[in-house]
């Protein structure tokens, strides 16, 4: 059982990084550059998700508390 999970996670790495080297070279990088960008990309994402859970929390802790019907209610 071991044997088969290695080997279904050395095809599924194999066809990840054909197809990242595809997609580089379809767009004239190199495959670092390429991951470089995706890293860059979902940083940034994360970034904003973040700060949106930052602020959210920060608002929610302003003094409001939903009551038993779901309005808000200033403590």
């Amino acid at each position: 059982m071991k044997s088969m999970k290695s080997l279904i996670t050395t095809l599924v790495s194999q066809q990840i990084k054909t197809n990242l080297q595809t997609e580089a070279d379809n767009k004239g990088i190199t495959l670092s550059k390429l991951v470089y960008k995706i890293l860059k990309q979902y940083e940034q994402t994360n970034l904003s998700r973040e700060t949106t859970e930052v602020a959210q929390k920060s608002n929610n802790a302003s003094g409001t508390a939903k009551t038993s019907t779901g309005k808000a209610k200033s403590i």
